[in-house]
């Protein structure tokens, strides 16, 4: 039983009594009686020893309390519970989801439970979902998404007009969804990860990450492609960030390849591209939000899981620009002295030193996801004030300011977009889909294929981080259905809205890229196509093949 609410069991019935039935006792006696059951025997309840007033046995707990009449059938998918008990409005009681017994539900309907009310639960629970709410959800997020509402606000209004229909459902109850999803610990990565990324990203860590990529395959055919496609790997290590790394490394790399004789078209989408390993390789934002919607999922193993991933991209990445290189650009880098490039590995590897700092703290244990975010912010505080000397002290409000803003959107992004899933869940829908419409799929390799395409699809149109939140808990009944381990589903959604993240027409990290690059996104569709083409081959190799990246995080003990 929490004490933070009344937790009522679906063992309700009533008790007669032979006397006057006393109508309206005051809720506070409830308050008291439920939060404090154990001051209280159970009563002896017969047929001699009835009691004079209408009573609720909750657990064998007596409690008086004015009822309206009916019972809320809950779906199975949401939570443990499955009828809850409606109190009217003068009750001044919050009934949180999480603060339901897991009783013996269907073993009480079986020894209690008479055989219409058996049957209309059997009818409710095949029927759960409410296709007319799901309709109106859907259709109000769409038409606001086109409109040109914010993400954030579309999903905000759109589950606000759902609640309309759900009875029994009010405005506090969305308001404690909201505040229930962003009051969490893990969360607070997100927050130390983002100050630690914008530190870094203003800091002049992609110069010397680029200075460093030069010396190590300045030397190969398309040397510059090369050295934008290695910066992109450790920049992904340090920031976490697609938008971030095109920001950085493009208005940097773009102009220089340009000047060696590459097209501004082919500079442009192989700094985008490459920007994908940001969301892909640890620290992961990404990564930590799926954990947190998924629940029972290690940070550490999602981490470690989608380091060869994004090592695979980059390769993948490189591949092509050799091929480019060999056809059509065959200039070569000046040489660099040897003392030069001691200096320049040394400089870039302070930076990539955040990213042993956040993976090996975790690994050992010495530091949680969260703690490892502040370890990170702190190292890049120091590393870029006071050993670069970037930025200075009279700064800091002002990327702090930056770092708030960046996380106010992430968090309002994970409020709503809480209770967008939550209306979901609490129509069923999840289950409809796995009981019905996947039940035409009887291969789990073809439900994987599909489950790429579906991605795909909405990555063009949804960001990352509420297209986590609100298909993570429709996909997991189908992943567990299929026998599909949760952190290979955590890395196949994250690849997949990763390169949403570069496709039209809503890619945030493919916007930015058109303005640092100063193209038009037709000249910039041809090339994007072929190196996509080359990811998708890594994309499949990680669906299909598991076992390519998963021998990390089983090595370490932290995957089974």
């Amino acid at each position: 039983m929490d004490r933070r609410g009344p937790a009522l069991s679906p063992d309700l019935d009533f008790v007669s009594g032979r006397r006057k039935l006393r109508a309206a006792p005051r809720a506070r006696r409830l308050r008291r009686l439920v939060q404090c059951p154990a001051e209280r025997p159970a009563p002896r309840i017969g047929h001699g020893a009835e009691s004079s007033r209408v009573r609720l046995r909750l657990d064998r707990i007596p409690l008086r309390h004015n009822l309206r009449a009916g019972l809320r059938l809950r779906p199975d998918g949401d939570d443990s519970l499955h009828q809850l008990l409606v109190l009217p409005g003068n009750a001044n009681l919050r009934l949180p989801d999480h603060a339901v017994l897991d009783q013996g539900h269907d073993r009480r309907i079986a020894q209690q439970g008479s055989g219409r009310h058996r049957r209309r639960l059997g009818r409710n629970r095949r029927h759960g979902a409410a296709p007319v709410t799901l309709a109106i959800l859907g259709l109000a997020f769409i038409v606001l998404v086109i409109v040109g509402l914010p993400i954030s606000f579309a999903v905000g209004v759109a589950s606000v007009i759902a609640t309309f229909l759900l009875s029994g459902v009010d405005n506090a109850t969305i308001v404690q969804r909201m505040l229930t999803a962003i009051n969490t610990f893990p969360l607070l990565a997100v927050i130390f990860f983002v100050f630690a990324g914008v530190l870094m990203a203003r800091g002049g860590i992609a110069r010397r990450l680029v200075m460093m990529a030069e010396v190590l395959v300045g030397w190969l055919p398309g040397s510059l492609a090369q050295i934008v496609c290695v910066a992109s790997m450790f920049f992904g290590g340090v920031t976490g960030s697609a938008v971030a790394e095109v920001s950085s490394i493009g208005s940097m790399m773009i102009p220089a390849m340009e000047k060696d004789g590459y097209s501004r078209r082919f500079a442009t989408a192989i700094v985008l591209m490459a920007a994908t390993m940001g969301p892909i390789i640890p620290p992961s934002i990404g990564m930590i939000v799926f954990a947190h919607v998924a629940g029972n999922v290690s940070i550490a193993a999602l981490f470690l899981a989608g380091v060869i991933p994004g090592v695979l991209i980059g390769m993948s990445l490189m591949a092509a620009s050799f091929v480019h290189g060999k056809l059509y650009h065959r200039k070569e880098l000046p040489v660099i002295p040897m003392r030069d490039k001691i200096i320049r590995v040394i400089d870039g590897m302070a930076g990539v030193f955040t990213m042993v700092i956040i993976l090996g703290g975790i690994i050992s244990g010495i530091f949680t996801a969260t703690e490892a975010g502040a370890a990170a912010a702190v190292y890049a505080l120091i590393l870029t004030v006071f050993v670069y000397k970037e930025i200075k002290i009279s700064e800091l409000p002002e990327i702090m300011w930056e770092c708030c803003l960046t996380n106010a959107v992430v968090m309002l992004l994970i409020a709503t977009c809480s209770v967008f899933s939550w209306i979901l869940t609490y129509e069923n829908l999840p289950t409809l889909l796995a009981e019905n419409f996947f039940n035409l799929i009887q291969s789990k390799w073809a439900f994987l294929l599909l489950l790429n395409v579906f991605l795909l699809i909405v990555g063009m149109f949804i960001d990352m981080t509420p297209a986590l939140i609100m298909l993570v808990p429709m996909l997991i009944p189908l992943a567990i259905k299929f026998d599909i381990n949760m952190v290979h589903l955590g890395l196949i959604m994250v690849i997949n809205l990763s390169f949403g993240l570069t496709t039209p027409p809503v890619g945030t990290a493919l916007f930015v890229a058109l303005k640092v690059g100063k193209i038009s996104m037709d000249k910039l569709l041809p090339p994007l196509l072929p190196l996509l083409a080359c990811m998708s081959v890594v994309l499949l190799l990680v669906t299909y093949v598991p076992s390519i990246y998963d021998w990390l995080p089983r090595m370490l003990g932290l995957m089974k």
